[in-house]
């Protein structure tokens, strides 16, 4: 486990709360590391934090930097793509049963949230810039599964050029803060689609 910026960047890396029990990572190194790239588990301080909600850490959250999809994964194959896609899914699940709220400034917080500052998914594009995926509060396991699937294949076919310009587009509808662009997934469409992060409604 790594709590300082010491070490080399990781090309996956967990980041947690560091209040959070050692389940959440128990098991996850031995089915994502690999010799091809560096795996870590980072532990981050709760807060309060200073920012708008949905870009501050979630208390789980996985980060899958743009050198995994920029060539890696070319070369470790499908079946560690699968794994990762199990492993995202799974922590999703044990995410979900946690209860955390956030304290932060008057005005930038919603005081009904749509959006789960539990769980997230941060797919790098390329240096300092990021989609963040956000998951609804209400939703299931079996949405929130194909919306994890959807947004890693997402992510799988921007770096190999198959995202048209018009999807692409679409995904940056909203001005990226601090070099993220959140977006979640629509269940009628199938489709991965920008969040307003500064729409508090």
């Amino acid at each position: 486990m790594t709590t300082t910026n010491d070490r080399q960047r990781p090309t996956i890396a967990l980041l947690l709360y560091e209040d959070l029990p050692d389940d959440f990572e128990s098991g996850l190194a031995e089915q994502l590391s690999c010799e091809d790239y560096t795996f870590d588990v980072l532990r981050i301080p709760r807060g309060p934090f200073a920012g708008l909600e949905l870009y501050l850490p979630a208390a789980v959250g996985l980060f899958i930097a743009s050198s995994y999809f920029g060539g890696i994964i070319s070369k470790i194959g499908e079946e560690h793509y699968s794994a990762l896609k199990e492993a995202a899914k799974r922590l999703w699940t044990q995410s979900s049963q946690l209860r955390i709220g956030m304290t932060g400034t008057p005005g930038k917080l919603a005081a009904a949230p749509k959006f789960s500052v539990v769980y997230s998914i941060t797919g790098e594009v390329e240096p300092n810039v990021s989609f963040k995926l956000l998951l609804r509060c209400d939703i299931l396991g079996a949405e929130a599964e194909e919306a994890i699937n959807t947004f890693l294949d997402m992510l799988r076919d921007l770096h190999a050029g198959l995202l048209s310009e018009d999807d692409l587009a679409a995904l940056l509808t909203y001005r990226p803060i601090g070099g993220t662009a959140l977006v979640t997934f629509n269940p009628k469409t199938k489709k991965i689609v920008a969040v307003n992060g500064l729409d508090h409604s």
